[in-house]
Formats: structure tokens, sequence, C-alpha cells
């Protein structure tokens, strides 16, 4: 027999898939900046393509998530946990500086392309690991930061029939995000984070 699920578990299966899929990608681009200062030249082209592909990952899933937060769960927990307001402030000033070090970082490596000089090349690179170990850092003190503050405060604070009403906001968002999208080749629609529910 299937055990029913409380609302509160139900949103903690929500947060958690959404910090997991960002999770890997800050992952996997931390070890691709490694190994683009580790590896050297022999392995620059292979590094900086999977650079490409880690930064456009991270681009389009970041996008998608702090759109979620910031027309969904911020407003929601804003209004009903007042205190919180200064900390969602912050995380979303933090959102602006992800999108800017993002397009920072594209920008670097469109710009390595185009050099043909070692030296220049060098600098590039370094700039690029530079930004990249900040973003690096930057997402995850602000993924704890939503885990510890906000994430446990709406499932600690919310009751449940705030909870409840929170679900079926994010489920709402969810449908109306995937009723826009065109649906290519036939196919459903990519799942969203809440497809568990």
């Amino acid at each position: 027999m299937a055990k029913k699920l409380t609302t509160t578990h139900v949103l903690s299966e929500t947060f958690l898939a959404n910090h997991a899929f960002l999770t890997s990608e800050i992952d996997k681009l931390y070890s691709v900046l490694s190994a683009l200062r580790h590896e050297g030249r022999p392995q620059l082209g292979k590094n900086l393509r999977r650079l490409n592909e880690s930064t456009r990952l991270l681009h389009d899933g970041l996008a998608k998530i702090m759109d979620y937060e910031e027309k969904c769960l911020f407003p929601f927990i804003g209004t009903h946990i007042p205190r919180f307001q200064p900390l969602i402030f912050l995380l979303c000033s933090e959102h602006e500086d992800f999108r800017r070090l993002l397009l920072d970082l594209q920008s670097a490596l469109a710009a390595l392309k185009r050099q043909k000089e070692a030296a220049h090349q060098f600098r590039v690179i370094q700039r690029i690991e530079e930004k990249g170990a900040y973003l690096v850092c930057l997402l995850r003190s602000h993924l704890w930061a939503e885990d510890k503050k906000i994430f446990d405060a709406a499932r600690q604070e919310l009751r449940k029939g705030e909870k409840e009403k929170l679900i079926q906001q994010i489920l709402g968002y969810y449908r109306d995000r995937t009723a826009l999208k065109p649906k290519k080749n036939g196919s459903s629609p990519r799942s969203v984070p809440c497809d568990k529910i």
C-alpha cells in the first residue's frame, strides 16, 4: 500500500528537486574549471567545449529556477512570513549577480576563442577561472541560505493550509509555464521539479 505524503514532505521534495539539479551542475562547472586550470594546453579545446556546455546548462537551469523563485516562492514566503523580506531581497539581488556573472563568463569564453596569442589566452583563462570560482562559491552559499532559511521556514512555520496553498501555487506556476511552451516533435514538455506531486 502506498504511503500518503504529507504537505511538508511534498514541499521538501519540491525544494530538493530544484537544488539537486543545481548542485550537480555547480559540481560539473567546478570540475571543468579545475580541469581547465590543471590539464593545460593539450586539453584546452576539450575543456573549453565542456565549459561552454556547462555554463549553457547552468544558465538555462538557473533562469528557470530563479524565475520560479522570484514569481512564485519568494512572494508567497514574503507575504506569509514577513520577517524574511530582507533575506528575500538579498537572495533576489544575488540572482542578478548570477545573471551578470554568467554573462561575464560567456563573454570571456567568446573572447578566448578570438585570442590567438598564448599570453592573452593565459590572461583570459585566468579571468574565466576567477569568475567561475566566484560563481561556484556564490551559488553554493546561495543554495545553503535558501535551504537553511527560506525552505526550512516554509516547512516549519507555514500552517497546513498555507503549505497546501503554496503547493497549488507552485503547480499552477509550472502548469502555466508548460502550457505556454510549444511542444517539439509532438513530445510532451520537459518535466518540472514538481512532477512528483
